[in-house]
């Protein structure tokens, strides 16, 4: 391997610049072959499509782009009024490195996870098309239940409709109106975009780099602090479930009048609470072209065999992945097996997460 000599400080700065180049060289190659043997080694179904790919990177423009905008629109007053009005306007004027951010955060296995979730489910609520209403005058679900005179439905119902309105990311990758993440999420998101505004300050003095540091922590710390996970989407769907579950108005027709809806965060969150899964096994289920693990689900929770085609008519519709000949093969079989044979092959997931890998554990140690 070739090393490039050390220029020196006192070199012309074109110079310093193109040794900078010179050893991230060897660092663009790796990540070009690396992401070469990714995409050959990949199954075909799992490659991502170009509007997947699209909205990912929307997202992620869009995540890195309010988080930043936050803590600069705290941090530059608390400089200014600590007497660092320089530094303030360099922070104000620098963008940041999206692209670095982006790798950086991609390559967390739990916020990868919940963004891909995301925004696999947003194309694919995106994608679904409402079901012709029997009655045509009767409200649609969610405005039904917001309107609810028990507050324990209503509450919900009003926070789903809320976070649904606030869930579009700008074509532009503009700002959100929320970040819609997780507290764990947010929270990763939050310092590496604070640590990513420190290092595009650039070179400064000692003494401004320990003003800049207590800013954007202290502007850090007010967003953790801010920040409120159960106003997002799929928790306020998550409660819906349960709340209807507990006054006995959940179940398989509410299932399928959610998903004929376009609502599938609460078509998710529905399945989740009768089968005792939680959310992110059964979007997971969901968002599987081969809907095997699903139609399990659906059956143990005595989804008759209708309701089951209109389900998988409606997936099938919207992910042109999908199957038609494969959902009919499947629905006979489905709709014959007993629901308490169907809840047997998943009851081990039914267990608390932390649970089953303390006994994974266990296992590998013997």
């Amino acid at each position: 391997m070739s090393v490039v000599p050390d220029l020196g400080r006192e070199s012309p700065p074109f110079a310093r610049s193109l040794l900078r180049r010179a050893q991230n060289g060897g660092v663009r190659t790796h990540r070009r072959l690396a992401t070469v043997a990714a995409e050959l080694r990949a199954h075909d179904d799992d490659r991502l499509d170009d509007r997947t790919r699209a909205a990912f990177g929307l997202l992620l423009v869009s995540l890195i782009g309010t988080i930043r905008g936050e803590l600069v629109a705290q941090t530059v007053p608390m400089l200014r009024a600590g007497g660092e009005a320089a530094l303030a306007d360099i922070l104000r004027t620098e963008r940041g490195h999206d692209h670095r951010l982006s790798t950086i955060v991609l390559a967390d296995p739990v916020v990868l996870r919940e963004l891909d979730g995301r925004v696999r489910q947003d194309l694919l609520t995106e994608a679904l098309v409402s079901h012709e209403r029997d009655d045509s005058e009767r409200p649609s679900l969610l405005p039904r239940l917001a309107s609810e005179r028990d507050p324990m439905i209503a509450g919900p119902a009003m926070t789903m409709l809320l976070a649904l309105s606030r869930r579009t990311v700008p074509r532009t990758g503009g700002a959100l109106a929320s970040t819609d993440l997780s507290a764990e999420a947010h929270h990763r998101f939050v310092w590496h975009v604070a640590a990513d505004l420190r290092d595009a300050a650039g070179t400064i003095t000692d003494a401004q780099g320990t003003a800049l540091d207590r800013a954007l922590i202290a502007a850090a710390e007010r967003s953790l602090a801010a920040h409120d996970e159960g106003t997002g989407l799929e928790p306020s769907a998550i409660r819906l479930a349960a709340a209807l579950a507990s006054a006995r108005r959940g179940g398989a027709q509410v299932a399928v009048e959610a998903i004929g809806d376009r609502l599938l965060a609460l078509f998710i969150a529905l399945v989740a609470e009768e089968t005792g899964l939680d959310y992110h096994q059964v979007r997971d289920a969901v968002l599987d072209r081969d809907s095997a693990r699903l139609w399990l689900m659906l059956r143990a929770m005595g989804m008759e065999r209708a309701a089951l085609g209109r389900v998988g008519l409606a997936l099938v519709a919207a992910d042109q992945r999908r199957s038609i000949d494969v959902l009919a093969d499947d629905l006979d079989a489905i709709a014959d097996l007993d629901p308490v044979a169907a809840r047997a092959t998943f009851a081990d997931q039914t267990l608390p997460a932390a649970y089953r890998e303390a006994r994974a554990a266990l296992g590998d140690c013997r």
